[in-house]
Protein backbone atom coordinates (compact mmCIF):
# COMPACT_ATOMS: atom_id res chain seq x y z
CA UNK A 1 0.00 0.00 0.00
CA UNK A 2 1.47 3.59 -0.52
CA UNK A 3 -0.33 6.75 1.19
CA UNK A 4 0.47 10.41 1.68
CA UNK A 5 0.44 11.36 5.22
CA UNK A 6 -0.42 15.53 4.53
CA UNK A 7 -1.12 17.17 1.90
CA UNK A 8 0.59 20.62 2.87
CA UNK A 9 2.91 20.98 0.53
CA UNK A 10 6.22 21.64 2.59
CA UNK A 11 4.77 18.55 5.06
CA UNK A 12 7.77 15.54 5.25
CA UNK A 13 9.14 12.75 6.95
CA UNK A 14 12.19 12.73 9.34
CA UNK A 15 11.36 10.25 12.25
CA UNK A 16 11.01 6.88 12.00
CA UNK A 17 7.53 5.50 12.02
CA UNK A 18 6.82 2.93 15.25
CA UNK A 19 4.92 0.17 14.93
CA UNK A 20 2.34 -1.25 17.85
CA UNK A 21 -0.35 -4.65 17.62
CA UNK A 22 -1.41 -3.62 14.05
CA UNK A 23 -0.87 0.23 13.86
CA UNK A 24 1.80 2.28 12.59
CA UNK A 25 2.31 5.73 14.01
CA UNK A 26 4.35 7.92 11.28
CA UNK A 27 5.35 11.14 12.80
CA UNK A 28 4.56 14.00 10.17
CA UNK A 29 7.47 17.55 10.14
CA UNK A 30 7.52 20.40 7.90
CA UNK A 31 10.04 21.80 5.67
CA UNK A 32 8.39 25.56 5.67
CA UNK A 33 10.79 26.79 7.78
CA UNK A 34 13.24 26.81 4.55
CA UNK A 35 10.52 28.60 2.05
CA UNK A 36 9.57 31.45 4.84
CA UNK A 37 13.21 32.79 4.15
CA UNK A 38 12.00 34.04 0.66
CA UNK A 39 10.34 37.48 1.79
CA UNK A 40 7.54 37.06 -0.34
CA UNK A 41 6.41 33.87 1.11
CA UNK A 42 3.51 33.61 3.21
CA UNK A 43 4.71 32.11 6.83
CA UNK A 44 3.17 30.20 7.67
CA UNK A 45 0.42 27.06 7.61
CA UNK A 46 2.57 24.12 8.41
CA UNK A 47 1.20 21.86 11.32
CA UNK A 48 3.17 18.95 12.70
CA UNK A 49 1.32 15.78 13.19
CA UNK A 50 0.64 12.12 14.18
CA UNK A 51 -0.90 9.94 11.63
CA UNK A 52 -1.93 6.02 12.87
CA UNK A 53 -3.10 3.80 10.11
CA UNK A 54 -3.11 -0.06 10.14
CA UNK A 55 0.10 -1.51 9.68
CA UNK A 56 -1.57 -3.92 7.28
CA UNK A 57 -3.59 -1.50 4.90
CA UNK A 58 -2.19 1.52 5.38
CA UNK A 59 -6.17 2.83 6.26
CA UNK A 60 -6.28 5.94 8.18
CA UNK A 61 -7.27 5.36 12.18
CA UNK A 62 -6.62 8.50 13.64
CA UNK A 63 -4.40 11.67 12.87
CA UNK A 64 -3.67 14.50 15.26
CA UNK A 65 -1.97 18.11 14.90
CA UNK A 66 0.51 19.39 17.13
CA UNK A 67 -1.43 22.75 16.77
CA UNK A 68 -5.12 21.88 17.29
CA UNK A 69 -6.81 24.58 14.97
CA UNK A 70 -5.18 25.94 11.66
CA UNK A 71 -3.64 29.31 11.47
CA UNK A 72 -5.22 32.29 11.22
CA UNK A 73 -4.33 35.28 9.00
CA UNK A 74 -2.08 37.54 11.23
CA UNK A 75 -1.31 40.62 9.38
CA UNK A 76 1.01 41.93 6.71
CA UNK A 77 5.17 42.32 6.60
CA UNK A 78 6.43 45.51 5.94
CA UNK A 79 6.69 44.63 3.01
CA UNK A 80 3.25 43.59 2.29
CA UNK A 81 3.54 39.75 2.86
CA UNK A 82 0.35 37.83 4.68
CA UNK A 83 1.40 35.93 7.65
CA UNK A 84 -0.43 33.23 9.21
CA UNK A 85 0.02 31.66 12.43
CA UNK A 86 0.20 29.88 14.78
CA UNK A 87 2.64 27.55 12.51
CA UNK A 88 4.91 24.83 13.11
CA UNK A 89 5.50 22.27 16.06
CA UNK A 90 6.85 19.68 13.95
CA UNK A 91 7.14 16.20 14.85
CA UNK A 92 10.78 14.61 13.25
CA UNK A 93 10.91 11.99 16.22
CA UNK A 94 9.89 8.57 16.27
CA UNK A 95 6.94 8.29 18.02
CA UNK A 96 7.53 6.41 21.79
CA UNK A 97 5.06 3.82 22.60
CA UNK A 98 3.87 2.99 25.87
CA UNK A 99 2.13 -0.44 26.26
CA UNK A 100 0.96 -0.35 29.61
CA UNK A 101 -0.78 2.97 29.43
CA UNK A 102 -1.70 2.63 26.23
CA UNK A 103 -0.26 6.05 25.00
CA UNK A 104 2.10 7.26 22.42
CA UNK A 105 4.55 10.03 22.87
CA UNK A 106 5.88 12.36 20.74
CA UNK A 107 8.22 15.97 20.91
CA UNK A 108 7.56 18.74 19.17
CA UNK A 109 9.66 21.39 17.46
CA UNK A 110 9.45 25.27 17.38
CA UNK A 111 6.42 27.48 15.68
CA UNK A 112 7.56 28.76 12.34
CA UNK A 113 5.86 32.22 12.56
CA UNK A 114 3.81 34.15 15.66
CA UNK A 115 2.02 33.51 17.39
CA UNK A 116 4.16 31.14 19.75
CA UNK A 117 1.56 29.27 21.35
CA UNK A 118 1.90 26.07 23.72
CA UNK A 119 2.10 23.51 20.90
CA UNK A 120 5.88 24.28 20.23
CA UNK A 121 8.84 22.30 22.18
CA UNK A 122 6.24 19.88 24.13
CA UNK A 123 6.27 16.86 24.97
CA UNK A 124 2.28 15.16 23.81
CA UNK A 125 0.90 12.14 24.99
CA UNK A 126 -2.02 10.80 22.86
CA UNK A 127 -4.33 7.60 23.49
CA UNK A 128 -2.87 5.11 21.38
CA UNK A 129 -6.74 3.56 20.78
CA UNK A 130 -8.91 7.10 20.23
CA UNK A 131 -5.86 9.37 19.36
CA UNK A 132 -7.49 11.59 21.81
CA UNK A 133 -4.70 14.09 23.37
CA UNK A 134 -4.21 13.02 27.04
CA UNK A 135 -1.62 15.35 28.35
CA UNK A 136 1.09 17.78 26.82
CA UNK A 137 3.94 19.59 28.33
CA UNK A 138 5.67 22.59 27.29
CA UNK A 139 9.37 23.15 28.90
CA UNK A 140 10.00 26.04 26.51
CA UNK A 141 7.23 28.88 26.03
CA UNK A 142 7.55 31.52 23.20
CA UNK A 143 10.17 30.04 20.39
CA UNK A 144 9.07 30.85 16.83
CA UNK A 145 11.44 30.61 14.29
CA UNK A 146 12.59 29.61 10.71
CA UNK A 147 15.14 30.36 8.08
CA UNK A 148 14.39 34.23 7.71
CA UNK A 149 16.08 34.89 11.49
CA UNK A 150 19.41 34.05 9.82
CA UNK A 151 19.53 37.41 7.82
CA UNK A 152 19.24 41.06 8.53
CA UNK A 153 16.26 42.76 8.80
CA UNK A 154 14.39 39.55 7.18
CA UNK A 155 10.27 40.28 7.93
CA UNK A 156 9.50 36.87 7.73
CA UNK A 157 11.25 36.08 11.14
CA UNK A 158 8.91 35.68 13.68
CA UNK A 159 9.60 38.47 15.83
CA UNK A 160 9.80 35.94 18.93
CA UNK A 161 13.10 35.00 16.90
CA UNK A 162 14.28 32.02 17.91
CA UNK A 163 15.79 30.06 19.76
CA UNK A 164 14.91 26.78 17.86
CA UNK A 165 15.04 24.60 20.55
CA UNK A 166 13.27 21.44 19.09
CA UNK A 167 12.42 17.83 21.06
CA UNK A 168 14.22 16.22 17.99
CA UNK A 169 14.85 13.04 19.75
CA UNK A 170 12.68 10.92 20.46
CA UNK A 171 11.09 10.52 24.70
CA UNK A 172 12.02 7.02 26.37
CA UNK A 173 10.13 5.37 28.86
CA UNK A 174 12.41 3.89 31.94
CA UNK A 175 11.40 1.49 34.01
CA UNK A 176 12.92 1.91 38.07
CA UNK A 177 10.37 -1.28 39.35
CA UNK A 178 8.36 0.42 41.62
CA UNK A 179 7.12 3.32 38.99
CA UNK A 180 7.78 4.48 35.02
CA UNK A 181 9.72 7.26 34.06
CA UNK A 182 9.05 9.68 30.85
CA UNK A 183 12.87 10.52 29.88
CA UNK A 184 12.73 13.66 27.39
CA UNK A 185 15.89 15.54 25.93
CA UNK A 186 15.93 18.60 24.35
CA UNK A 187 18.01 20.89 21.96
CA UNK A 188 18.32 23.14 25.03
CA UNK A 189 20.94 21.03 26.48
CA UNK A 190 18.79 20.00 29.05
CA UNK A 191 17.27 16.88 29.84
CA UNK A 192 13.60 16.09 31.59
CA UNK A 193 12.03 13.17 33.91
CA UNK A 194 8.58 13.02 33.84
CA UNK A 195 5.50 11.79 34.96
CA UNK A 196 4.10 9.31 32.27
CA UNK A 197 0.69 9.69 33.38
CA UNK A 198 0.08 13.38 33.38
CA UNK A 199 3.21 14.98 32.14
CA UNK A 200 4.52 16.73 34.98
CA UNK A 201 8.02 17.23 35.71
CA UNK A 202 9.96 15.55 37.97
CA UNK A 203 13.31 16.47 37.77
CA UNK A 204 15.51 18.13 35.28
CA UNK A 205 18.86 18.73 34.62
CA UNK A 206 20.64 21.39 32.40
CA UNK A 207 23.77 19.44 30.61
CA UNK A 208 24.20 22.13 28.39
CA UNK A 209 23.60 25.75 27.07
CA UNK A 210 22.11 23.86 23.77
CA UNK A 211 21.94 25.64 20.63
CA UNK A 212 20.18 25.65 16.81
CA UNK A 213 22.79 23.08 16.81
CA UNK A 214 23.14 22.10 19.94
CA UNK A 215 21.93 19.90 23.13
CA UNK A 216 20.36 16.95 22.47
CA UNK A 217 19.47 15.82 18.76
CA UNK A 218 18.80 12.50 17.05
CA UNK A 219 18.59 9.92 20.22
CA UNK A 220 19.57 8.63 24.05
CA UNK A 221 19.65 5.31 25.16
CA UNK A 222 18.83 3.48 28.22
CA UNK A 223 19.64 0.42 30.05
CA UNK A 224 18.20 -0.43 32.95
CA UNK A 225 17.92 2.74 35.47
CA UNK A 226 21.00 4.09 33.49
CA UNK A 227 20.63 7.08 31.20
CA UNK A 228 23.08 8.20 28.20
CA UNK A 229 22.71 11.66 26.98
CA UNK A 230 24.91 12.65 23.50
CA UNK A 231 24.94 16.45 23.87
CA UNK A 232 26.33 18.23 19.89
CA UNK A 233 27.56 21.69 20.64
CA UNK A 234 28.75 24.08 18.14
CA UNK A 235 30.45 26.89 18.31
CA UNK A 236 28.88 28.40 15.46
CA UNK A 237 26.03 27.28 14.17
CA UNK A 238 25.48 29.42 10.86
CA UNK A 239 22.85 31.04 12.53
CA UNK A 240 24.37 34.59 13.55
CA UNK A 241 25.23 33.65 16.86
CA UNK A 242 28.29 32.53 18.70
CA UNK A 243 27.69 29.86 21.54
CA UNK A 244 30.35 29.66 24.26
CA UNK A 245 30.61 27.19 27.01
CA UNK A 246 29.86 23.79 24.77
CA UNK A 247 30.04 20.87 26.00
CA UNK A 248 30.14 18.61 23.46
CA UNK A 249 30.05 14.98 24.31
CA UNK A 250 28.69 11.92 26.20
CA UNK A 251 26.71 12.24 29.99
CA UNK A 252 25.46 8.95 31.66
CA UNK A 253 22.54 10.19 34.29
CA UNK A 254 20.64 8.08 37.16
CA UNK A 255 16.77 7.87 35.37
CA UNK A 256 15.84 8.04 38.68
CA UNK A 257 17.10 11.40 39.77
CA UNK A 258 18.30 13.42 36.70
CA UNK A 259 21.89 13.22 38.91
CA UNK A 260 24.68 12.75 37.00
CA UNK A 261 27.16 9.65 37.03
CA UNK A 262 30.07 10.95 34.50
CA UNK A 263 30.75 13.41 31.93
CA UNK A 264 32.79 12.85 28.86
CA UNK A 265 33.44 16.31 27.08
CA UNK A 266 34.82 15.31 24.27
CA UNK A 267 37.91 17.56 22.83
CA UNK A 268 38.31 19.42 19.92
CA UNK A 269 40.68 17.19 17.97
CA UNK A 270 40.05 18.19 14.50
CA UNK A 271 42.55 20.27 13.97
CA UNK A 272 41.60 22.23 11.01
CA UNK A 273 39.73 19.99 8.93
CA UNK A 274 36.62 21.60 7.22
CA UNK A 275 33.17 21.17 8.71
CA UNK A 276 34.61 19.15 11.57
CA UNK A 277 33.07 19.53 15.11
CA UNK A 278 33.18 17.29 18.25
CA UNK A 279 29.90 16.59 19.71
CA UNK A 280 27.84 14.29 19.20
CA UNK A 281 24.60 14.77 17.16
CA UNK A 282 23.63 11.24 16.41
CA UNK A 283 21.80 8.63 18.48
CA UNK A 284 23.78 6.41 20.83
CA UNK A 285 23.44 2.58 21.45
CA UNK A 286 23.66 1.25 24.45
CA UNK A 287 24.71 -2.11 25.24
CA UNK A 288 26.12 -4.32 27.77
CA UNK A 289 29.42 -2.62 29.50
CA UNK A 290 29.26 -0.10 27.16
CA UNK A 291 27.86 3.41 25.10
CA UNK A 292 28.66 3.53 21.88
CA UNK A 293 28.39 6.97 19.56
CA UNK A 294 29.57 8.52 16.39
CA UNK A 295 30.71 12.26 16.52
CA UNK A 296 30.56 14.37 13.93
CA UNK A 297 34.16 14.41 13.85
CA UNK A 298 34.05 10.97 11.70
CA UNK A 299 35.09 9.07 15.04
CA UNK A 300 32.84 6.72 16.73
CA UNK A 301 33.68 5.78 20.11
CA UNK A 302 32.41 3.47 22.89
CA UNK A 303 32.35 4.46 26.12
CA UNK A 304 32.81 2.39 29.83
CA UNK A 305 29.28 2.32 31.04
CA UNK A 306 30.69 2.60 34.34
CA UNK A 307 33.25 5.90 34.41
CA UNK A 308 32.77 6.83 31.04
CA UNK A 309 36.37 6.10 29.43
CA UNK A 310 36.90 5.23 25.85
CA UNK A 311 37.48 1.45 25.39
CA UNK A 312 37.21 1.57 21.87
CA UNK A 313 37.38 4.20 18.73
CA UNK A 314 37.17 3.78 14.72
CA UNK A 315 38.34 6.48 12.36
CA UNK A 316 35.90 6.81 9.64
CA UNK A 317 37.15 9.73 7.89
CA UNK A 318 39.11 8.22 4.77
CA UNK A 319 38.53 6.32 1.53
CA UNK A 320 37.00 2.74 1.35
CA UNK A 321 36.72 0.05 -0.73
CA UNK A 322 33.33 -0.96 -0.83
CA UNK A 323 31.36 -4.39 -1.41
CA UNK A 324 29.58 -2.67 -4.20
CA UNK A 325 32.14 -1.04 -5.97
CA UNK A 326 31.06 2.13 -5.76
CA UNK A 327 33.77 4.54 -4.26
CA UNK A 328 33.25 5.72 -0.86
CA UNK A 329 34.44 7.66 2.31
CA UNK A 330 33.38 8.26 5.65
CA UNK A 331 32.50 11.68 7.15
CA UNK A 332 30.47 12.72 9.50
CA UNK A 333 28.28 10.57 12.37
CA UNK A 334 24.77 12.00 12.34
CA UNK A 335 20.94 10.99 12.28
CA UNK A 336 20.73 7.22 13.14
CA UNK A 337 22.51 5.55 15.48
CA UNK A 338 24.81 2.29 15.38
CA UNK A 339 22.62 -0.86 15.03
CA UNK A 340 24.03 -3.92 16.94
CA UNK A 341 22.75 -7.75 17.01
CA UNK A 342 24.56 -10.97 16.99
CA UNK A 343 27.93 -9.68 17.57
CA UNK A 344 27.65 -6.87 14.46
CA UNK A 345 27.51 -3.12 14.43
CA UNK A 346 26.25 -1.42 10.94
CA UNK A 347 26.38 2.68 11.22
CA UNK A 348 26.18 5.22 8.89
CA UNK A 349 28.73 7.39 8.33
CA UNK A 350 28.55 10.76 6.71
CA UNK A 351 26.47 13.77 6.95
CA UNK A 352 26.82 16.78 4.36
CA UNK A 353 24.40 19.24 5.52
CA UNK A 354 24.22 22.00 7.62
CA UNK A 355 28.26 22.26 7.56
CA UNK A 356 28.80 18.68 8.48
CA UNK A 357 31.05 16.37 6.43
CA UNK A 358 29.80 14.24 3.44
CA UNK A 359 29.78 10.76 3.39
CA UNK A 360 28.61 7.78 1.51
CA UNK A 361 29.52 4.58 3.83
CA UNK A 362 27.67 1.98 5.47
CA UNK A 363 30.14 0.01 7.96
CA UNK A 364 29.67 -3.47 9.09
CA UNK A 365 31.87 -4.42 12.13
CA UNK A 366 32.27 -7.59 13.78
CA UNK A 367 33.93 -8.90 17.23
CA UNK A 368 37.58 -10.24 16.54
Amino acid sequence: WKIKVDDHSNATQTGTPARFENILFIPISGLEVIPAFNVEYECCTFRGGLLAVEARTGKTLWKQYSIPLPGKYSGTTSVGTRMFGPSGAPIWNSPNIDKKRRYVYVGTGENYSTPADDSSDAIIAFNIDTGKEVWRKQTLAGDAWNLACMAKNNPNCPKENGPDLDYSSSSILVNLGNKDILIAGQKSGSVYGLDPDTGKILWSNALSNGGTQGGVHFGMAAEGKTLYVPINDMANTYDGKVYKDLKPGVHSLDAETGKILWSKINPNSCGGIESCDPGVSAAVTAIPGAVIAGHLDGVIRAYDKDNGNIIWSYNALKDFESVSGVPASGGGFSGSGPAIRNGYMAVNSGYGIYDHMPGNVLLLFSIE
